[in-house]
């Protein structure tokens, strides 16, 4: 099965977010990227998590939350837009 350029597109942004939350990763062809955010409360607080999966199995996780995960972000999109 083809994968579209929006869907690689979209993988090489979770395996970005990845290298960042797990410096010492280096992927495994059986792993996939989990990234996850949503905005929280009246305040609005983001919160993102991101996790890499063996199979079924996560074996990392990590999670951000308010200006930990500003900065997060912030850093991120300067590295896909580069």
């Amino acid at each position: 099965m083809e994968t579209s350029g929006e869907e690689r597109w979209f993988q090489a942004f979770r395996m970005q977010a990845a290298h960042m939350a797990f410096p010492d990763w280096s992927p495994r062809p059986d792993e996939w990227v989990s990234l996850y955010t949503s905005l929280v409360g009246q305040q609005v607080s983001v919160t993102t998590e991101i996790a890499v999966y063996r199979g079924n199995q996560r074996i990392r996780h990590r999670h951000y939350s308010g200006r930990e995960a500003r900065e997060f972000w912030l850093e991120l999109m300067e590295r896909v837009s580069e």
